[in-house]
Protein backbone atom coordinates (compact mmCIF):
# COMPACT_ATOMS: atom_id res chain seq x y z
CA UNK A 1 0.00 0.00 0.00
CA UNK A 2 1.27 3.63 -0.84
CA UNK A 3 1.00 6.47 1.42
CA UNK A 4 0.34 10.03 -0.23
CA UNK A 5 -0.65 13.16 1.46
CA UNK A 6 -1.06 16.66 0.41
CA UNK A 7 -2.92 19.44 1.01
CA UNK A 8 -4.75 22.00 -1.94
CA UNK A 9 -4.83 25.95 -1.18
CA UNK A 10 -6.54 28.41 -3.15
CA UNK A 11 -4.90 31.61 -3.28
CA UNK A 12 -7.13 34.32 -4.28
CA UNK A 13 -5.22 37.41 -5.93
CA UNK A 14 -8.52 39.71 -7.51
CA UNK A 15 -11.40 40.03 -7.96
CA UNK A 16 -14.27 40.72 -10.56
CA UNK A 17 -17.24 42.51 -11.00
CA UNK A 18 -19.23 39.64 -12.71
CA UNK A 19 -21.58 37.52 -10.39
CA UNK A 20 -45.88 -11.29 21.04
CA UNK A 21 -44.07 -13.91 22.27
CA UNK A 22 -42.73 -14.69 25.47
CA UNK A 23 -39.65 -12.56 25.51
CA UNK A 24 -36.24 -14.64 26.06
CA UNK A 25 -34.86 -11.60 28.54
CA UNK A 26 -37.47 -9.06 30.52
CA UNK A 27 -37.02 -5.14 31.10
CA UNK A 28 -38.11 -5.35 34.90
CA UNK A 29 -36.29 -1.95 36.45
CA UNK A 30 -33.83 -2.51 38.80
CA UNK A 31 -35.86 -2.39 41.93
CA UNK A 32 -35.71 0.69 44.58
CA UNK A 33 -34.63 0.39 48.44
CA UNK A 34 -35.88 3.22 50.87
CA UNK A 35 -33.98 3.53 53.68
CA UNK A 36 -35.48 5.96 56.97
CA UNK A 37 -34.53 9.09 56.60
CA UNK A 38 -32.95 9.31 60.07
CA UNK A 39 -32.42 5.82 62.09
CA UNK A 40 -31.71 6.23 65.56
CA UNK A 41 -32.06 2.68 66.81
CA UNK A 42 -28.48 1.72 66.01
CA UNK A 43 -27.36 -0.28 68.97
CA UNK A 44 -30.51 -1.71 70.35
CA UNK A 45 -31.63 -4.94 70.36
CA UNK A 46 -34.03 -6.68 67.12
CA UNK A 47 -37.35 -7.51 68.84
CA UNK A 48 -38.94 -7.99 65.95
CA UNK A 49 -38.31 -7.93 61.99
CA UNK A 50 -41.74 -7.81 60.09
CA UNK A 51 -42.31 -8.57 55.87
CA UNK A 52 -45.36 -6.41 54.80
CA UNK A 53 -47.10 -6.67 51.53
CA UNK A 54 -47.85 -3.19 49.96
CA UNK A 55 -50.34 -4.87 47.69
CA UNK A 56 -51.86 -7.56 49.35
CA UNK A 57 -53.61 -8.81 46.02
CA UNK A 58 -50.31 -10.02 45.15
CA UNK A 59 -48.10 -12.41 46.99
CA UNK A 60 -44.62 -11.82 48.28
CA UNK A 61 -41.50 -14.21 47.63
CA UNK A 62 -40.86 -16.68 50.17
CA UNK A 63 -37.82 -15.53 51.93
CA UNK A 64 -36.51 -15.46 55.65
CA UNK A 65 -34.64 -12.50 56.47
CA UNK A 66 -30.97 -12.56 57.17
CA UNK A 67 -31.54 -10.20 59.76
CA UNK A 68 -32.30 -12.19 63.51
CA UNK A 69 -34.51 -11.49 66.25
CA UNK A 70 -31.50 -10.99 69.18
CA UNK A 71 -29.18 -9.54 67.07
CA UNK A 72 -27.84 -5.70 67.46
CA UNK A 73 -29.43 -3.80 65.25
CA UNK A 74 -27.50 -1.93 62.77
CA UNK A 75 -29.08 0.44 59.38
CA UNK A 76 -26.97 -2.07 57.05
CA UNK A 77 -28.07 -5.09 57.94
CA UNK A 78 -31.15 -3.85 57.26
CA UNK A 79 -30.41 -3.01 53.84
CA UNK A 80 -28.59 -6.19 53.36
CA UNK A 81 -32.00 -8.15 53.99
CA UNK A 82 -33.93 -5.88 51.50
CA UNK A 83 -31.16 -6.48 49.15
CA UNK A 84 -31.52 -9.73 49.58
CA UNK A 85 -35.42 -9.76 49.21
CA UNK A 86 -35.09 -7.41 45.86
CA UNK A 87 -32.96 -9.97 44.34
CA UNK A 88 -35.50 -12.21 44.17
CA UNK A 89 -36.95 -11.09 41.32
CA UNK A 90 -40.45 -10.64 42.73
CA UNK A 91 -40.66 -6.85 44.10
CA UNK A 92 -40.50 -3.65 42.66
CA UNK A 93 -39.61 -1.77 46.26
CA UNK A 94 -38.73 -2.31 49.88
CA UNK A 95 -39.23 0.39 52.10
CA UNK A 96 -37.27 0.06 55.34
CA UNK A 97 -38.93 0.97 58.33
CA UNK A 98 -37.84 1.22 62.21
CA UNK A 99 -39.69 1.58 65.39
CA UNK A 100 -38.43 1.12 69.21
CA UNK A 101 -40.29 -0.95 71.46
CA UNK A 102 -38.98 -0.45 74.95
CA UNK A 103 -35.62 -0.86 74.88
CA UNK A 104 -35.49 -2.52 71.59
CA UNK A 105 -36.47 -1.87 68.27
CA UNK A 106 -39.04 -3.63 65.36
CA UNK A 107 -37.38 -3.59 61.82
CA UNK A 108 -40.24 -3.73 58.71
CA UNK A 109 -39.36 -4.20 55.00
CA UNK A 110 -42.37 -2.96 53.20
CA UNK A 111 -42.19 -4.80 49.44
CA UNK A 112 -44.08 -3.83 46.75
CA UNK A 113 -44.94 -6.89 44.75
CA UNK A 114 -43.96 -7.07 40.98
CA UNK A 115 -44.19 -9.78 38.42
CA UNK A 116 -43.28 -10.23 34.16
CA UNK A 117 -45.46 -9.59 31.44
CA UNK A 118 -45.20 -12.84 29.91
CA UNK A 119 -48.19 -11.70 27.32
CA UNK A 120 -50.96 -8.82 27.01
CA UNK A 121 -54.45 -10.08 25.63
CA UNK A 122 -56.88 -7.36 24.38
CA UNK A 123 -60.09 -7.56 23.82
CA UNK A 124 -61.31 -3.82 22.54
CA UNK A 125 -63.26 -2.42 19.34
CA UNK A 126 -60.07 0.24 19.39
CA UNK A 127 -56.51 -0.02 18.56
CA UNK A 128 -54.70 0.31 22.20
CA UNK A 129 -51.14 -0.96 20.19
CA UNK A 130 -49.37 2.33 20.60
CA UNK A 131 -50.86 3.52 23.95
CA UNK A 132 -50.12 -0.23 25.46
CA UNK A 133 -46.49 0.39 24.58
CA UNK A 134 -46.30 3.56 25.59
CA UNK A 135 -47.73 2.52 29.12
CA UNK A 136 -45.35 -0.40 29.60
CA UNK A 137 -47.85 -3.61 28.91
CA UNK A 138 -45.85 -5.30 26.42
CA UNK A 139 -44.41 -9.01 26.97
CA UNK A 140 -40.89 -8.62 29.44
CA UNK A 141 -42.16 -5.54 31.17
CA UNK A 142 -41.89 -5.98 34.81
CA UNK A 143 -45.93 -4.17 36.52
CA UNK A 144 -47.01 -3.87 39.88
CA UNK A 145 -50.52 -3.41 41.03
CA UNK A 146 -49.79 0.19 41.05
CA UNK A 147 -48.79 0.39 37.60
CA UNK A 148 -51.45 -1.57 36.17
CA UNK A 149 -53.93 0.57 37.87
CA UNK A 150 -52.43 3.68 36.83
CA UNK A 151 -52.03 1.87 33.17
CA UNK A 152 -55.95 1.37 33.09
CA UNK A 153 -56.92 4.71 34.26
CA UNK A 154 -54.82 6.41 31.39
CA UNK A 155 -56.27 3.95 28.90
CA UNK A 156 -59.31 4.86 29.36
CA UNK A 157 -59.03 8.43 30.19
CA UNK A 158 -57.39 8.14 26.08
CA UNK A 159 -60.72 6.09 25.23
CA UNK A 160 -62.34 9.02 26.05
CA UNK A 161 -60.60 11.51 24.18
CA UNK A 162 -60.52 9.65 21.42
CA UNK A 163 -64.52 10.29 21.69
CA UNK A 164 -65.69 7.59 23.40
CA UNK A 165 -66.91 9.02 26.70
CA UNK A 166 -68.54 6.13 28.13
CA UNK A 167 -65.53 4.02 27.54
CA UNK A 168 -64.51 1.81 30.39
CA UNK A 169 -61.66 -0.41 30.98
CA UNK A 170 -60.75 -3.44 32.94
CA UNK A 171 -57.73 -4.78 33.60
CA UNK A 172 -56.72 -8.15 35.22
CA UNK A 173 -54.04 -10.51 35.90
CA UNK A 174 -53.86 -14.34 35.33
CA UNK A 175 -51.10 -16.60 36.91
CA UNK A 176 -48.55 -18.62 34.77
CA UNK A 177 -46.77 -21.43 35.57
CA UNK A 178 -43.99 -19.06 36.33
CA UNK A 179 -45.16 -17.77 39.84
CA UNK A 180 -43.51 -14.23 38.49
CA UNK A 181 -45.19 -14.18 35.43
CA UNK A 182 -48.64 -13.24 34.41
CA UNK A 183 -50.99 -12.80 31.68
CA UNK A 184 -52.47 -9.05 31.47
CA UNK A 185 -55.97 -9.34 30.23
CA UNK A 186 -57.22 -6.19 28.65
CA UNK A 187 -60.78 -5.33 28.13
CA UNK A 188 -62.24 -1.93 27.06
CA UNK A 189 -65.95 -1.28 26.60
CA UNK A 190 -66.34 1.49 23.84
CA UNK A 191 -69.67 2.70 24.38
CA UNK A 192 -71.62 5.11 21.87
CA UNK A 193 -69.02 8.05 20.29
CA UNK A 194 -69.22 11.66 20.62
CA UNK A 195 -70.12 13.23 17.47
CA UNK A 196 -69.36 16.88 16.27
CA UNK A 197 -72.82 18.75 15.15
CA UNK A 198 -71.51 21.67 14.24
CA UNK A 199 -68.03 23.87 13.79
CA UNK A 200 -67.57 27.55 14.12
CA UNK A 201 -64.22 29.15 12.95
CA UNK A 202 -63.24 32.64 14.61
CA UNK A 203 -60.54 34.48 13.30
CA UNK A 204 -58.74 37.10 15.88
CA UNK A 205 -57.33 40.68 14.68
CA UNK A 206 -57.14 39.87 10.87
CA UNK A 207 -59.65 40.82 8.10
CA UNK A 208 -60.83 37.70 6.56
CA UNK A 209 -58.13 38.59 3.01
CA UNK A 210 -58.76 36.42 0.18
CA UNK A 211 -55.44 34.63 1.00
CA UNK A 212 -56.41 33.91 4.17
CA UNK A 213 -59.97 32.52 3.36
CA UNK A 214 -58.50 30.67 0.75
CA UNK A 215 -56.35 28.69 3.58
CA UNK A 216 -59.13 28.16 6.09
CA UNK A 217 -61.13 26.23 3.83
CA UNK A 218 -58.61 23.14 3.89
CA UNK A 219 -59.38 23.11 7.70
CA UNK A 220 -60.86 19.05 7.17
CA UNK A 221 -63.25 18.43 10.45
CA UNK A 222 -67.15 18.88 9.31
CA UNK A 223 -69.68 17.83 10.75
CA UNK A 224 -70.80 14.02 12.09
CA UNK A 225 -67.15 13.16 12.96
CA UNK A 226 -66.30 11.30 16.06
CA UNK A 227 -65.51 14.06 18.62
CA UNK A 228 -61.59 12.64 18.43
CA UNK A 229 -58.89 15.54 20.53
CA UNK A 230 -55.98 13.88 18.92
CA UNK A 231 -57.07 14.24 16.00
CA UNK A 232 -58.17 17.60 16.43
CA UNK A 233 -55.05 18.59 17.79
CA UNK A 234 -53.26 17.26 14.66
CA UNK A 235 -55.72 18.89 12.63
CA UNK A 236 -55.13 22.44 14.16
CA UNK A 237 -51.62 21.93 13.99
CA UNK A 238 -51.49 21.01 10.22
CA UNK A 239 -53.79 23.98 9.89
CA UNK A 240 -51.46 26.42 11.73
CA UNK A 241 -48.47 25.20 9.32
CA UNK A 242 -50.25 25.89 6.35
CA UNK A 243 -51.38 29.01 7.24
CA UNK A 244 -47.66 30.31 8.47
CA UNK A 245 -46.45 28.70 5.03
CA UNK A 246 -48.57 30.86 3.12
CA UNK A 247 -47.04 34.31 4.40
CA UNK A 248 -49.81 33.97 8.03
CA UNK A 249 -45.99 33.19 9.69
CA UNK A 250 -47.06 34.17 13.46
CA UNK A 251 -50.20 32.09 13.04
CA UNK A 252 -51.69 30.25 16.11
CA UNK A 253 -54.54 27.87 15.83
CA UNK A 254 -56.24 25.89 18.49
CA UNK A 255 -60.12 24.50 19.16
CA UNK A 256 -62.36 24.47 22.04
CA UNK A 257 -65.03 22.14 22.66
CA UNK A 258 -68.57 23.72 24.05
CA UNK A 259 -72.01 21.99 24.41
CA UNK A 260 -75.64 24.26 23.61
CA UNK A 261 -78.49 21.84 24.73
CA UNK A 262 -77.79 18.35 23.58
CA UNK A 263 -75.51 19.34 20.56
CA UNK A 264 -71.38 19.27 20.50
CA UNK A 265 -69.50 21.79 18.52
CA UNK A 266 -65.98 22.76 18.18
CA UNK A 267 -65.00 26.48 18.09
CA UNK A 268 -61.91 26.54 15.68
CA UNK A 269 -59.76 29.76 17.33
CA UNK A 270 -57.53 31.38 14.46
CA UNK A 271 -54.76 34.19 15.16
CA UNK A 272 -53.64 34.60 11.77
CA UNK A 273 -51.09 37.74 12.84
CA UNK A 274 -50.03 40.03 10.25
CA UNK A 275 -49.23 38.73 6.39
CA UNK A 276 -45.78 38.49 5.28
CA UNK A 277 -44.42 39.31 2.51
CA UNK A 278 -40.66 39.81 0.55
CA UNK A 279 -38.89 42.74 -0.26
CA UNK A 280 -35.88 42.75 -2.00
CA UNK A 281 -33.06 46.03 -2.94
CA UNK A 282 -29.67 46.04 -3.88
CA UNK A 283 -29.76 42.84 -5.45
CA UNK A 284 -28.46 43.02 -8.79
CA UNK A 285 -27.61 39.78 -10.37
CA UNK A 286 -29.96 37.67 -8.44
CA UNK A 287 -33.60 38.47 -9.06
CA UNK A 288 -36.54 38.20 -6.48
CA UNK A 289 -38.32 35.12 -7.72
CA UNK A 290 -34.23 33.41 -6.58
CA UNK A 291 -33.61 35.04 -3.56
CA UNK A 292 -37.15 33.91 -2.45
CA UNK A 293 -36.85 30.12 -3.82
CA UNK A 294 -33.93 30.30 -1.37
CA UNK A 295 -35.55 31.76 1.45
CA UNK A 296 -38.75 28.64 0.59
CA UNK A 297 -40.56 30.14 3.61
CA UNK A 298 -43.23 27.91 2.67
CA UNK A 299 -41.35 25.06 3.77
CA UNK A 300 -38.98 26.42 6.01
CA UNK A 301 -39.92 25.52 9.76
CA UNK A 302 -37.75 28.12 11.00
CA UNK A 303 -38.98 31.71 9.15
CA UNK A 304 -37.13 34.35 11.57
CA UNK A 305 -35.47 37.20 10.24
CA UNK A 306 -31.90 36.09 11.32
CA UNK A 307 -32.06 32.76 9.57
CA UNK A 308 -34.01 34.36 6.03
CA UNK A 309 -30.52 36.59 6.15
CA UNK A 310 -28.30 33.68 6.71
CA UNK A 311 -29.92 32.21 3.99
CA UNK A 312 -29.51 34.83 1.52
CA UNK A 313 -26.33 35.49 2.44
CA UNK A 314 -25.03 32.01 2.04
CA UNK A 315 -26.90 31.17 -1.46
CA UNK A 316 -24.11 34.62 -2.13
CA UNK A 317 -21.34 33.05 -0.63
CA UNK A 318 -22.19 30.07 -2.74
CA UNK A 319 -21.62 31.75 -5.73
CA UNK A 320 -18.92 33.22 -5.22
CA UNK A 321 -19.95 36.23 -3.56
CA UNK A 322 -17.64 36.08 -0.44
CA UNK A 323 -18.05 39.32 0.69
CA UNK A 324 -21.39 39.80 -0.16
CA UNK A 325 -23.61 41.78 2.74
CA UNK A 326 -27.25 41.42 3.48
CA UNK A 327 -29.03 43.14 6.49
CA UNK A 328 -33.03 42.22 7.19
CA UNK A 329 -35.60 44.01 9.10
CA UNK A 330 -39.38 43.64 9.75
CA UNK A 331 -41.26 46.57 8.33
CA UNK A 332 -44.85 47.48 10.53
CA UNK A 333 -46.75 48.13 12.92
CA UNK A 334 -48.01 45.45 15.28
CA UNK A 335 -52.19 46.52 14.28
CA UNK A 336 -50.69 46.81 10.20
CA UNK A 337 -52.28 44.07 8.89
CA UNK A 338 -49.29 43.24 6.00
CA UNK A 339 -45.72 43.26 7.44
CA UNK A 340 -42.30 43.10 5.06
CA UNK A 341 -39.13 41.67 5.29
CA UNK A 342 -36.97 43.81 3.79
CA UNK A 343 -33.88 42.64 2.97
CA UNK A 344 -30.67 45.63 1.81
CA UNK A 345 -28.08 43.30 -0.25
CA UNK A 346 -24.88 44.65 -0.80
CA UNK A 347 -23.76 41.99 -3.46
CA UNK A 348 -19.78 43.37 -4.06
CA UNK A 349 -17.02 41.96 -5.74
CA UNK A 350 -17.45 38.04 -6.94
CA UNK A 351 -13.81 36.59 -5.61
CA UNK A 352 -12.28 34.77 -7.97
CA UNK A 353 -9.56 31.85 -8.18
CA UNK A 354 -6.33 33.01 -9.80
CA UNK A 355 -3.80 30.07 -8.79
CA UNK A 356 -4.27 27.02 -6.87
CA UNK A 357 -1.27 25.95 -5.09
CA UNK A 358 -0.18 22.06 -3.44
CA UNK A 359 2.34 23.01 -0.40
CA UNK A 360 2.73 19.01 0.32
CA UNK A 361 2.57 17.28 -3.22
CA UNK A 362 5.42 15.14 -3.03
CA UNK A 363 7.64 16.17 -6.27
CA UNK A 364 8.40 13.64 -8.79
CA UNK A 365 5.29 11.24 -7.00
CA UNK A 366 2.25 10.99 -8.75
CA UNK A 367 0.50 14.02 -10.39
CA UNK A 368 1.78 17.05 -11.10
CA UNK A 369 -0.10 20.33 -10.07
CA UNK A 370 -0.87 21.09 -13.51
CA UNK A 371 -2.29 17.58 -13.91
CA UNK A 372 -4.39 17.84 -10.47
CA UNK A 373 -5.44 21.52 -11.93
CA UNK A 374 -6.30 20.37 -14.54
CA UNK A 375 -8.67 17.42 -12.97
CA UNK A 376 -10.14 20.15 -10.76
CA UNK A 377 -11.32 21.97 -13.54
CA UNK A 378 -12.93 19.19 -14.97
CA UNK A 379 -14.58 18.45 -11.63
CA UNK A 380 -16.10 21.61 -11.40
CA UNK A 381 -17.34 22.30 -15.19
CA UNK A 382 -19.29 19.31 -14.17
CA UNK A 383 -20.59 20.59 -10.79
CA UNK A 384 -20.86 24.19 -11.46
CA UNK A 385 -23.17 25.94 -14.79
CA UNK A 386 -21.25 27.65 -17.02
CA UNK A 387 -21.46 29.88 -20.11
CA UNK A 388 -23.08 27.33 -22.72
CA UNK A 389 -24.49 27.56 -26.39
CA UNK A 390 -27.58 27.58 -24.75
CA UNK A 391 -27.44 29.42 -21.71
CA UNK A 392 -29.77 31.43 -20.34
CA UNK A 393 -31.07 34.60 -22.35
CA UNK A 394 -30.82 38.15 -20.86
CA UNK A 395 -34.31 39.09 -19.87
CA UNK A 396 -33.96 42.70 -20.43
CA UNK A 397 -32.85 41.86 -24.15
CA UNK A 398 -35.70 39.62 -24.56
CA UNK A 399 -37.81 42.43 -23.35
CA UNK A 400 -36.76 44.75 -25.68
CA UNK A 401 -37.31 42.73 -28.80
CA UNK A 402 -40.30 40.96 -28.10
CA UNK A 403 -41.92 43.15 -25.01
CA UNK A 404 -43.59 43.83 -23.27
CA UNK A 405 -43.88 47.59 -23.49
CA UNK A 406 -44.46 48.54 -20.10
CA UNK A 407 -43.24 48.51 -16.77
CA UNK A 408 -41.28 44.95 -16.18
CA UNK A 409 -39.47 46.02 -12.76
CA UNK A 410 -35.76 44.74 -12.15
CA UNK A 411 -34.67 42.15 -14.70
CA UNK A 412 -31.18 41.29 -13.56
CA UNK A 413 -28.68 39.74 -16.08
CA UNK A 414 -28.06 35.68 -16.09
CA UNK A 415 -25.18 35.13 -13.68
CA UNK A 416 -22.53 34.20 -15.73
CA UNK A 417 -20.25 31.62 -14.35
CA UNK A 418 -16.19 30.12 -15.35
CA UNK A 419 -16.19 27.13 -13.31
CA UNK A 420 -12.38 27.34 -13.33
CA UNK A 421 -12.64 30.94 -11.65
CA UNK A 422 -15.45 30.54 -9.16
CA UNK A 423 -14.91 29.28 -5.06
CA UNK A 424 -17.76 27.75 -3.94
CA UNK A 425 -16.89 25.96 -0.30
CA UNK A 426 -18.82 23.12 -1.06
CA UNK A 427 -18.44 22.07 -4.66
CA UNK A 428 -14.57 22.21 -3.73
CA UNK A 429 -15.06 20.02 -0.75
CA UNK A 430 -16.59 17.57 -2.88
CA UNK A 431 -13.53 18.12 -5.50
CA UNK A 432 -11.11 17.34 -2.41
CA UNK A 433 -13.38 14.16 -2.26
CA UNK A 434 -13.18 13.69 -5.80
CA UNK A 435 -8.97 13.58 -6.08
CA UNK A 436 -8.60 11.51 -2.49
CA UNK A 437 -11.40 8.97 -4.53
CA UNK A 438 -9.11 9.23 -7.65
CA UNK A 439 -5.72 8.57 -5.81
CA UNK A 440 -6.85 5.66 -3.41
CA UNK A 441 -7.89 4.03 -7.04
CA UNK A 442 -4.13 3.98 -8.09
CA UNK A 443 -2.92 2.38 -5.19
CA UNK A 444 -2.23 5.07 -2.62
CA UNK A 445 -4.89 3.87 -0.19
CA UNK A 446 -3.45 6.30 2.03
CA UNK A 447 -3.74 9.13 0.61
CA UNK A 448 -5.25 12.37 1.99
CA UNK A 449 -6.49 15.48 0.49
CA UNK A 450 -7.31 18.66 2.47
CA UNK A 451 -8.63 20.69 3.80
CA UNK A 452 -8.84 24.22 1.53
CA UNK A 453 -7.51 26.78 2.80
CA UNK A 454 -8.19 30.54 1.33
CA UNK A 455 -5.63 33.28 0.84
CA UNK A 456 -6.42 36.32 -0.10
CA UNK A 457 -4.48 39.58 -1.39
Amino acid sequence: MRGHRFWGALLILGATTAQAAEPEESEVDVPTILPPREDTNAGRIVRRVELRNAAPGWDLPKLTPSLKVGSLFEPGLARKAARELAETGGVAEVTIETEAEGDGVVVRLIAMPQRVIRAVRVQSALDLGDSLRALGLEAGRGVTPATLEAARSALQGRARARGYPQARVQLTTRDTDNPLAVLVLVELSAGEPRRVDGIRTEVHGAELRDELRELLRGYPLRAGVILDEEVLREQDRVLQGRLQAGGFHQAQVEHRVYELGTATYVLLSVRPGPLFRLRFEGNKLLDGDHLAETLDLEHESERSLARATQKIREEYQRLGFLDAEVTGQELGAPEDPVHDLFFQVRENQRTRVVARRYPCLPAGEGRTPRELDREIDSFLEEELPGATLLGAVNPGLLDRALGPTGVTGARPSPLPLDPSRVYVADVYDRAMKHLRDLYRSEGYLAASVGPVQVLRA
